[in-house]
């Protein structure tokens, strides 16, 4: 066994009764314990080997890891990465268990295993569905595991995931989330000038070339065929919602980590925009009832020019048409379009930051472990290469020539994202998970005719930041 193995696992034992704190930034370090937040005055069975001798003779034995996620992951290849770690620990017999399921199932299978202290060890979540857990008391404080390699992150992922200025997760990469479109239906057009010569450049419009672009389009168009999808039936993509309703330089999100949508007047006139596009005939009819969900098919079948989505879809849609299960076409990505607060032409992404975090099981043998994993992998570059599904968090993998030439598009991400060009869709909000429910009703009553766009989006922001101050009022963090 490596000598940095056993120093580690010496130091994870000495450090496990103050580093495995919940949320632990916003509370006293004599806080009682309660249900959302279990806590032992020491850690059960000190050494499941008290005839042994050295430093691993305090680590537990036959450990299995439950391991939750909404990605579409490799099973084989997480397994394959863990069963390395667990060789260097053979002798103490540790395993993983991995469960995925759908995106949509999330908030209601980690809720009802709140409720029945069924948590799992382990998650592989969005940044932005896993932060209202850390105000909750759910999510473990790991810094100790992050902040050692924090250099090594891009410097806006590395702060993304912490709050109090603790880390809540192990950023593995970005999801980069734009629009996906495609080009031959422009070039049937005729705006073939608005196609860029290289398919893997991302294509970066003006407002207005983006409006050109709508209008021919969607006058190329017959029968079903639509260009924008336009959805306000659900939460699912709201990230799209939210980046057009800040395209024209708007805020939803203030700094004081309340909604200003119905305040912001630019915000105001960028739902009329959409309002407008819908007049016009660039967008789907059905906008109250249509959902994200209904559009990749749409998209994938040439129902629609646009959709949207991160680099994952691209390369699923790629992956259906070397497949034969869809039919080829020009697939490109694009910027969404911006227009800074002074009226000059910009563009915007936003980045989903997924990453590995650990649940407060209460359980010290599971935690321990599980820590003991998250270590070894913030460490070893063949594991995060391989797991990686994205652009890497890790500024030496994401540019490494190796990388890139296996993922083209990676250099355009290089070349036109960065901290300028990130809209972050959820503000760091308190309870931000907790307002999508709150945004699409008001779409409805908005295209529906029932209120006018301030109206709405005032409406929003009341809602909106009841919410919010909720979470900061309760949060462990923030208290």
């Amino acid at each position: 066994m490596k000598t940095r193995n056993r120093i580690l696992a010496l130091l994870m034992v000495l450090c496990l009764g103050v580093s495995l704190t919940a949320c632990s930034s916003g509370k006293e370090e004599n806080a009682p314990a309660s249900e959302n937040n279990p806590q032992t005055e020491e850690a059960p069975e000190a050494s499941k080997e008290e005839e042994g001798t050295g430093t691993e003779a305090a680590l537990p034995k036959d450990v299995t890891l439950t391991f939750w996620t909404d990605q579409s992951i490799n099973p084989d290849t997480w397994q394959a990465e863990f069963a390395r770690f667990a060789k260097e620990y053979e002798e103490y017999n540790y395993s993983l268990e991995i469960e995925a399921f759908a995106g949509s199932d999330r908030a209601t299978k980690v809720a009802a295993a709140i409720e029945s202290n069924s948590l799992p060890d382990l998650c592989l979540f969005a940044w932005f569905t896993s932060s209202d857990w850390c105000h909750e008391g759910h999510l473990l404080d790991i810094s100790d595991v992050v902040d050692p390699i924090g250099s090594q992150l891009y410097s806006s992922v590395y702060e993304e995931t912490r709050l109090g200025g603790k880390s809540y997760m192990l950023p593995l990469w970005s999801n980069y989330w734009s629009l996906l479109y495609n080009a031959d239906m422009l070039k049937a057009a005729g705006l073939e000038k608005y196609v860029n010569e290289d398919p893997n450049d991302i294509s970066i419009w003006t407002m207005a070339e983006y409006e050109e672009i709508l209008e021919g389009v969607s006058k190329n168009m017959s029968g079903e065929q639509y260009c924008l999808p336009v959805f306000a039936a659900d939460n699912q993509a709201d990230t799209t919602n939210i980046l057009w309703l800040s395209s024209q330089g708007g805020q939803l999100w203030g700094e004081d980590g309340l909604s200003h949508a119905g305040n912001d007047e630019k915000v105001v006139a960028a739902l009329d925009m959409l309002k407008k596009w819908a007049d016009a005939g660039y967008t789907n009819s059905n906008i109250i009832s249509k959902s994200n969900n209904a559009v990749a098919s749409e998209f994938s079948n040439g129902l629609c020019c646009f959709t949207n989505g991160y680099y994952s879809n691209y390369t699923d849609f790629k992956n259906q048409m070397e497949a034969g299960d869809i039919d080829t076409f020009d697939l490109r990505l694009a910027a969404f379009p911006f227009v800074n607060a002074d009226g000059s032409d910009d563009y915007r992404f936003a980045n989903y930051v997924y990453g590995l975090s650990m649940f407060d099981t209460g359980n010290a043998d599971q935690i321990a472990v599980a820590k003991l994993f998250m270590t070894w992998l913030s460490q070893d570059k063949e594991a995060l290469t391989n797991l990686c599904m994205a652009v890497s968090s890790y500024k030496e993998i994401a540019e490494d020539a190796d990388v890139i030439a296996a993922n083209p598009m990676f250099e355009s991400y290089n070349k036109y994202v960065d901290a300028d060009h990130i809209m972050n869709f959820h503000g760091s909000v308190a309870g931000y998970v907790s307002t999508r429910s709150m945004l699409f009703p008001e779409l409805q009553a908005f295209f529906g005719g029932q209120k006018d766009a301030k109206q709405a989006m005032t409406d929003y922001m009341n809602q909106a930041n009841g919410s919010i101050q909720e979470y900061i009022d309760n949060s462990v963090i923030l208290n």
